[in-house]
């Protein structure tokens, strides 16, 4: 989903439980990065953003928030889903992901998506309550 200040999208991560252990569960503070499960993003023109960031100190500069809402899982079945909320919106051009598994520096999966497109559907956004309170 596309909104005026930002986008939201759906991670999945599979495995098989069968033959190896679940990845380990996301990062939320950047010591925690060498074993545990990030997510980071490039947009076009450099800026980027990791989702250990969001809890980073405030002498750090974050040229993306990128936040996950608590993770959906079943260990059993071998997946886990997030959420991920990330703004602002970025310019024309690709958008990279890479999700790091266990603290691995080479990233486990990416993925890209058209900063275009996601400028364009925000454009088309209806903002219901332009003072951003409900009434």
């Amino acid at each position: 989903m596309v909104f005026p200040d930002g986008f939201q999208f759906t991670s999945l991560i599979l495995f098989d439980p069968r033959s190896c252990r679940p990845p380990a569960e996301f990062t939320q503070f950047p010591h925690e990065r060498d074993h545990k499960t990030w997510l980071e993003i490039r947009y076009a023109d450099g800026r980027h953003g990791a989702s250990y960031q969001d809890y980073a100190a405030s002498d750090q500069p974050q040229e993306l928030l990128v936040s996950g809402q608590p993770s959906l899982a079943s260990w059993d079945d071998g997946w886990i889903r997030r959420e991920w909320w990330v703004t602002p919106l970025p310019p024309p051009g690709p958008v990279d992901l890479a999700i790091h598994v266990g603290g691995e520096d080479s990233p486990s999966g990416t993925g890209r998506l058209n900063g275009a497109l996601l400028a364009d559907a925000a454009r088309s956004a209806e903002v219901l309550w332009p003072d951003g309170r409900q009434e």
